[in-house]
């Protein structure tokens, strides 16, 4: 490896993530809006504002790795982006902007992958994955799962009782 960094050309590469960013921004802005509004208003996703921190702190643990990486991208990365496209414009049209928000972060891969290939992608792939905590569940899904998982909550909750000998409903 050569004692070069792939960052040498900081300025270049920085104004094309901020355009590139503020591109995404505007395109997935409504998105973005149902997301932010969903974490504000229920409990169970308040822990959403965190995600894109945590998962900025994430790639910044893995600088040293990324530094020397020669980043040759990927023709994949564009298949990533179209795909993420269309399922935009479904989103939007549809106006299930979950659909939308997955669609941003099949996008912002493909992206990262068209820039920096496969190699370049190994060492931030969790964390890039680790983004979709921040997206709420679909209600049908929610629903499902949360009534499911009282269920078994209550049904562990009967057996500790009777093992600890708490009460025993048969007597």
């Amino acid at each position: 490896m050569s004692g070069k960094t792939v960052w040498r050309e900081g300025r270049l590469i920085w104004g094309a993530l901020v355009i590139v960013g503020l591109l995404l921004g505007v395109i997935f802005w409504d998105g973005f809006n149902e997301m932010v509004k969903v974490w504000g208003t229920q409990e169970e996703y308040s822990y959403g504002y965190i995600i894109p921190f945590i998962t900025l702190f994430l790639i910044w643990q893995k600088k040293d790795q990324l530094e020397f990486l020669p980043f040759k991208g990927s023709w994949v990365g564009f298949a990533f982006v179209a795909l993420g496209l269309v399922l935009f414009l479904v989103g939007n049209l549809s106006t299930i902007f979950v659909v939308v928000q997955y669609a941003f972060l099949l996008v912002l891969i493909g992206l990262l992958l068209s820039f920096t290939g496969w190699q370049g992608m190994r060492p931030i792939i969790v964390p890039l994955l680790f983004l979709a905590f921040m997206i709420p569940l679909p209600v049908f899904l929610f629903n499902s799962l949360s009534s499911q998982l009282q269920l078994i909550s209550s049904q562990i909750g009967v057996w500790v009782i009777r093992l600890f000998g708490i009460i025993d409903p048969a007597r």
